[in-house]
């Protein structure tokens, strides 16, 4: 997770580099600005965005910033307008399906979500917002399925087996989900919040000690989660 994390900074800090040789490389401000929402630092995304064409990728990149914002109105027009540019970004389609889902609009962001694995058939990412989409709306057997599909793809992808977890848990078989959310910190030991999910899951048993423990296991990771 966190590596995941210094790679996008290297890769910030390049791209900032080659706007200052490079003033007018409108590809590099777009891979800029993408990183910059990653990180929260939305005046410095703007700052860029505001000097980028009015193209399919300027367009997304607006929707993507309103979405960070909760301006989901905004959002939504700008996803739109950037799909009607170019309907074959994935991306465009799982950032309007996100926003869709903020909104409660379950059936309008299965209909994105499903557009950009269409498209892109192994963005796992839309795949586990996808399933949350069934959860949201008791649809578990979808939910799993979508999940084992993820896993059928890749075994290795962490939070397929934590979204299984999860479903176990609404079902009310905390026991499975031990097993599942194990699985997945087996997977990536470095994401807090599969320890978060096996605390709750230990909780659930009534089994608060060991809760706590892999609470803390999750603090230790990423203090900021107080």
């Amino acid at each position: 997770m966190f590596r995941k994390i210094r790679q996008k900074e290297k890769a910030l800090t390049i791209y900032e580099k080659g706007i200052k040789k490079i003033p007018d490389d409108s590809s590099l401000k777009k891979r800029a600005a993408d990183l910059l929402i990653d990180q929260e630092r939305y005046v410095d995304a703007k700052s860029y965005i505001k000097e980028l064409p009015a193209d399919f990728a300027g367009l997304y990149l607006k929707g993507r910033i309103y979405l960070a914002q909760n301006k989901l109105g905004d959002s939504i027009f700008y996803l739109k307008a950037s799909i009607n540019e170019e309907p074959l970004f994935p991306y465009s389609h799982f950032n309007l399906g996100l926003a869709y889902m903020a909104k409660g609009d379950f059936f309008f962001a299965q209909k994105e979500l499903l557009q950009a694995l269409g498209i892109f058939p192994t963005f796992f990412k839309a795949r586990i917002a996808l399933a949350s989409t069934y959860i949201e709306t008791s649809h578990f057997e979808e939910a799993l399925s979508e999940a084992n599909k993820i896993i059928q793809m890749n075994k290795n992808y962490s939070p397929a087996y934590r979204l299984i977890g999860d479903i176990k848990l609404l079902q009310k078989r905390p026991k499975e989900a031990l097993n599942f959310y194990e699985t997945a910190i087996n997977h990536n030991p470095g994401d807090p919040r599969s320890y978060i999910k096996l605390g709750q899951a230990y909780r659930k048993l009534k089994k608060n000690d060991k809760a706590v423990k892999q609470w803390e296991k999750a603090l230790s990771i990423n203090p900021k989660l107080i």
